[in-house]
């Protein structure tokens, strides 16, 4: 073999050694790469299940509250449009389609607040709460909180509660077509209505009852047993509105419940105990009162001149319902208004839809608002 044919071996023999351990060496390498990879998915993956089981340690494992306390909302997430009354049976109903139906949503994040509201009430060690529920037909139930009661004090709510049902009915021409429900939380002092009301973000200072739509949960103080069944009866009388009608001027809402919290039963008949004597300053002018929207919040003088103009006007209104215009049709503004509201359950009518119904039928009352309001305060 020639010298430079030994030089030519020798040289290859180096390459091949020199790629050997270049290709020995780079899988080495790379193993270990690996190696650390999986142990970083490991160590991550390990990282975020711990992390996980940290979280759900966290959770409270119970129900919610509401289901613990079997207290439930009523299903006003979409309000039926209300029902023309044409027989006694309310099974032969038309009904009446609304003209723009949308839905009225349950506030969770409100309701969720109530729910703690409750569980805190349920275990006042200073009072005790009982849970009641009775069901007045079989579309309406009544769901109460509330402390220990005076004998006969709910046998006598639910009196006067199913005759404003049947007022509504035979008056409005209202009737409830699918499950609704009344919720009552009765509250047993002036400091615990306020602390109850404040931790729900609302002010109590110029109330001592309230009803939330948003939650459908309606808040009564109890400081007599006269007072608080006419609050309890006016609360209800907000929510039967909401069903009915759905959203309607402060002043048609506040006015009707002022005027049913005052309805007295006798064995055969009703009346209204409304003592219009008793409110010596003027109402409001119609036109002043549909325009007031802004002034219910000003001040607590101003919020009673309100309430009672609005109760004032409801009084007029009702009394007067029954005359006969020139078509000798009977005159029912308070009617026409609701059912005008109804037709949109998520809106309110502007005051110059307001003043455009009232005007259709005022001429024909016997006398006029600022007349009949004179008379009643000149009465001994």
């Amino acid at each position: 073999m020639s010298d430079k044919k030994q030089t030519y071996q020798n040289r290859m023999v180096k390459l091949v050694f020199i790629l050997t351990l270049i290709f020995a060496t780079h899988t080495f390498y790379a193993g270990l790469a690996s190696d650390q990879n999986v142990n970083k998915v490991e160590v991550e993956s390990n990282t975020q299940v711990k992390a996980s089981n940290e979280t759900l340690t966290k959770i409270p494992c119970c129900e919610p509250l509401l289901n613990n306390i079997e207290y439930q909302p009523a299903p006003i997430k979409q309000i039926n449009p209300p029902v023309v009354r044409v027989t006694n049976d309310p099974t032969k109903m038309t009904l009446q389609q609304a003209h723009n139906e949308c839905q009225i949503p349950i506030d969770e994040d409100a309701l969720t607040r109530v729910n703690d509201v409750l569980f805190l009430l349920q275990n006042d060690p200073q009072a005790r709460f009982y849970k009641k529920q009775f069901t007045l037909n079989k579309y309406l139930t009544i769901k109460v909180l509330s402390p220990a009661m005076p004998t006969g004090f709910w046998s006598d709510y639910k009196q006067k509660i199913s005759k404003i049902m049947t007022i509504y009915q035979d008056v409005f021409g209202f009737y409830l077509l699918e499950k609704q429900e009344i919720n009552l939380i009765i509250i047993p002092s002036r400091e615990q209505y306020a602390d109850t009301l404040e931790t729900l973000s609302i002010d109590g200072k110029y109330s001592q009852g309230l009803f939330w739509s948003a939650t459908n949960m309606a808040f009564v103080e109890y400081k007599n047993d006269n007072q608080v069944m006419k609050t309890a009866l006016h609360e209800s009388v907000h929510t039967l509105n909401l069903f009915f009608a759905g959203f309607i001027a402060r002043w048609l809402n506040e006015g009707l419940a002022e005027y049913f919290e005052k309805i007295m039963l006798t064995e055969k008949s009703y009346s209204f105990n409304l003592q219009l004597d008793t409110i010596h300053q003027p109402a409001k002018e119609i036109g002043d009162l549909l325009t007031a929207n802004q002034l219910w919040n000003i001040s607590d003088a101003e919020r009673r001149s309100l309430y009672n103009s609005a109760f004032l006007l409801t009084s007029y209104f009702y009394q007067y319902r029954m005359v006969e215009t020139g078509n000798t049709q009977p005159v029912n503004i308070l009617q026409k208004l609701l059912k005008k509201e109804s037709e949109d359950v998520c809106t309110t009518l502007t005051d110059n839809d307001y003043q455009a119904i009232i005007d259709e039928d005022y001429i024909y009352l016997p006398q006029s608002f600022s007349d009949w309001d004179h008379q009643r305060r000149e009465q001994p």
